[in-house]
């Protein structure tokens, strides 16, 4: 570097000396940054004016002198100070020995003298600012490797495996916390090779000790590595034993050649445990599998899983017997055309969509006691299916499947279609009479009380004692008076005494009247004593299975809703498969029911004309402690006048009917301890009849359970 470039500082209190510093600087070819003539001003130029080197007159005499101003530029702003001096300066020389100087010049002095001097105080000074850094970036990094070694130490100190380093003559190095303790000692013993011995290592028998060849440090001090080796602690302190896993490996130098080793010793007691008994588990579990699989196979029902992609993933032997083709073959895009799937009537297809698996899986709804009729060309006859499905769940709730599970009920329905064809002639037969006989007598009640009401309405004989009260009440003062000497008055006992006989006369036609319309009232009630006689099972409370009391109704009006194309569904829900009831008159309520939906829809189909396919639902339910049954249909629906008046005897809307369906279902409804309400939006938006019944009154005990 120039000397140019070097800026100094004079601090000199002879402006003489001062003068010539200057002089012979800047012919050397150094810059003159500063001069100050006292000791403080020296201290403060070389503050803002950072000089490469200051030249002090060791003689200063001022508010500091030349020590002191030399000390401050060293100590304060880290300026290299030559001192200006001579020989017989005495104890300042000692003095400014001590605030380690870069050089001394004396005087007087010479520019070939003083450029040597500031030159080598340059480089000495150079060399320390080196030598200082060095030393700050040493003493970092000693810092900042305790700080590793410490937070090393601590890590090692917090993990659940114990880690053990030593060195190539098998001296331990360094080991953790965890180590001992998972042997189950606060120390470990310094000579690795008799560790097996004194800590209790065992081979994975739990009998034979660790040998020196299977010790993994000492394999590790000859250069081996070894993985997730398996070893018993068994001492005083474990007497239960403790599994452990190890892992050890080489330490080398920079020539790869082993100084050592280190050891990951891992407690895997626990997971040990949990993988026995997650083989107990499994085993338990490919047994319960294979049990079920048994079970399934050995019943008749059938029984279907599916992905919740819809793919059919189990088919169990009865449903292949039941639809007679390989189950697993078919897809769920078409499977109800490949089965061969019908609603009841025989005739209307299926749809993929509308089967339980579908609904399952698709919105995760559950099904129950479903029918269809299933033909293809293994089944060319037909067979009727019942179906219940359900939605499988992941932990999550979420759908990863559904199941079906199906059963042949050919045999049962066909039976109930004629059981219920010959009830429902027999009956309609039986109800002909009955309404004949119970026409009949209702005339002659018809008649008598019409003749009470005539009688009741021409009563001269009451009229003419209102009259006769109204001329003794004129005279309450003077009744004896009147009676005696009145012209008027001698006429009232006459008039009492024929009034009486009018009275008896008129009461005497009323009682025959009266009776009359009794002996015919006790007509209809031995009718409706004989009826009851003759079907004592309708009036007996009796136990049925709700699903099939429910199709029924369907099944009785069989032709009115196939010859009308109304589509019917019976959906049981969480409703009890059981029922305590009336057997006969909770059918008639249902056919009631089911017949004023029927007459709504044709009502609908007359005035407005059916814009989509007429349906019939009869839907049951629990909810609250109560059991529910709706009729619901897309007829015509019920006017908001209509609605208060159509429980009422012989309301109608239609042309012809009695009017008496709706009534019968309502008296039987309220006198089995339950409700009915209809519920529609108006004219065109349908109705739903709704039934309800306290759980308590339909219950039927199961063994020890009420549903």
């Amino acid at each position: 570097m120039a000397n140019s470039r070097m800026e100094i500082i004079i601090v000199a209190q002879e402006r003489a000396v001062a003068m010539q510093l200057e002089a012979v600087l800047a012919e050397l070819g150094y810059t003159v940054a500063a001069v100050a003539s006292c000791g403080s001003d020296g201290v403060e130029l070389a503050s803002d004016a950072r000089p490469d080197l200051a030249v002090v007159d060791l003689g200063l005499q001022s508010d500091l002198n030349g020590p002191e101003v030399g000390d401050r530029l060293r100590g304060g702003s880290d300026v290299p100070v030559v001192y200006l001096t001579d020989v017989a300066e005495g104890d300042l020389f000692d003095r400014a020995r001590a605030t380690n100087p870069y050089g001394f010049v004396l005087k007087p002095f010479d520019a070939r003298q003083l450029d040597l001097n500031i030159r080598t105080a340059l480089c000495l000074h150079e060399r320390d600012c080196g030598h200082r850094d060095t030393r700050v970036r040493l003493e970092g990094s000693i810092d900042e490797l305790k700080c590793h070694a410490e937070l090393m130490e601590t890590v090692f100190n917090s993990m659940g495996e114990g880690v053990v380093a030593v060195g190539e003559d098998g001296t331990i190095l360094f080991h953790n916390s965890s180590g001992p303790r998972i042997g189950g000692r606060h120390h470990l013993v310094k000579d690795i090779a008799r560790w097996p011995e004194e800590h209790g290592v065992f081979e994975r028998d739990g009998e034979t000790v660790l040998s020196e060849d299977l010790n993994p440090l000492l394999l590790a001090l000859r250069g081996q590595s070894t993985e997730e080796t398996e070893f018993l602690i068994r001492n005083p302190q474990k007497p239960a034993g403790v599994q452990v896993s190890v892992n050890a490996r080489p330490l080398r130098d920079r020539a790869g050649s082993p100084m050592g080793g280190v050891a990951v010793i891992r407690d895997v007691t626990k997971l040990k445990q949990a993988e026995a008994e997650l083989e107990r588990t499994v085993a338990k579990l490919q047994e319960q599998a294979n049990l079920m699989e048994t079970i399934f196979n050995s019943i008749s029902d059938g029984i279907i899983v599916a992905d919740n992609a819809g793919k059919f993933l189990y088919a169990n032997p009865g449903a292949r017997q039941i639809v007679g083709v390989d189950i697993l073959d078919r897809f769920p895009d078409n499977c109800a055309e490949k089965l061969g799937l019908y609603f009841p009537d025989r005739e209307t297809p299926t749809k993929t969509e509308d089967l339980p698996m579908m609904r399952a899986i698709r919105f995760g709804e559950s099904t129950d006691e479903e029918d269809v009729f299933l033909r293809n060309e293994k089944k060319p006859d037909g067979v009727y299916i019942r179906m219940s499905g359900r939605p499988l769940l992941d932990k999550s709730g979420g759908i990863k499947g559904g199941v079906v599970i199906f059963r042949d009920v050919t045999e049962r329905v066909l039976a109930e279609d004629a059981l219920a064809r010959a009830f429902d002639q027999g009956r309609l037969e039986m109800v002909d009479t009955i309404l004949h006989n119970i026409g009949n007598a209702m005339n002659s009640v018809t008649t008598g009380i019409e003749t009470l009401r005539r009688n009741l309405t021409n009563d001269r004989a009451g009229r003419r004692l209102f009259a006769l009260a109204a001329a003794i009440g004129e005279h309450s003062n003077d009744w004896i008076d009147y009676i005696a000497h009145d012209p008027q008055g001698r006429k009232v006992f006459p008039f009492i005494i024929k009034l009486a006989d009018d009275f008896g006369r008129r009461i005497d036609e009323l009682i025959k009247t009266v009776s009359r319309v009794r002996d015919r009232a006790n007509r209809i009630a031995d009718i409706i004593r004989t009826q009851r006689a003759l079907d004592g099972s309708g009036m007996d409370r009796k136990d049925i299975e709700l699903y099939s009391a429910l199709s029924a109704a369907f099944r009785v009006l069989r032709d009115s809703l196939k010859k009308r194309g109304i589509r019917t569904d019976v959906d049981c829900g969480n409703a009890p498969q059981h029922v305590r009831v009336r057997e006969s008159q909770f059918h008639q309520m249902l056919v009631n029911l089911v017949k004023n939906s029927i007459e709504a829809i044709d009502e609908l189909a007359t005035l407005h004309g059916l814009l989509e396919t007429p349906r019939i639902r009869i839907k049951a339910s629990s909810a609250n402690g109560h059991l529910v049954l709706e009729v619901i249909d897309n007829g015509f629906g019920i006017r908001e006048n209509d609605i208060r008046a159509l429980f009422t005897p012989g309301f109608t809307t239609k042309k012809s009917g009695s009017g008496l369906g709706l009534h019968s279902a309502a008296n039987f409804v309220i006198a089995s301890g339950g409700r009915i309400e209809p519920i529609s939006e108006g004219a065109g938006k349908g109705t739903t009849m709704r039934v309800t019944w306290p759980i308590s009154a339909v219950a039927v005990r199961i063994g020890s359970e009420n549903l």
